[in-house]
């Protein structure tokens, strides 16, 4: 029972530091201009920071995949890294060009309607 309280600690100890960066993320981004931009983008960085992997497909338990496959690479190898990141890289990479295509979209409404 202790370590389930050590686990669910350690991931709200995460979950404050991703809000916290998150924060720190929005204060750098203050200067844009465009507002649902910036909304989608930091959107897409939490999501990316709090996407889990399990650690072990006979355990219940989670990790946040970035650090996971860092922890693989430099314990198990870098192949083994590549192969849990690889599905986080995909999502990201979907993630990333749905936001650049929904403020293309956006902009080009804001011209047409001006």
């Amino acid at each position: 029972m202790h370590f389930e309280n050590d686990y669910l600690f350690s991931w709200l100890l995460y979950l404050v530091a991703v809000l916290s960066s998150v924060v720190v993320l929005e204060r750098m981004l203050r200067p844009l201009k465009a507002r649902a931009f910036k909304r989608d983008l930091l959107l897409w960085v939490a999501a990316i920071l709090v996407w889990p992997s399990q650690v072990d497909p006979a355990l219940p338990y989670w990790t946040p995949a970035l650090f996971s496959s860092a922890l693989e690479a430099v314990s198990v190898s870098v192949d083994a890294a590549v192969a849990r990141i690889l599905p986080l890289a995909v999502a990201a990479g979907f993630g990333l060009l749905l936001i650049l295509l929904l403020a293309l979209r956006r902009k080009s409404k804001a011209v047409k309607t001006a």
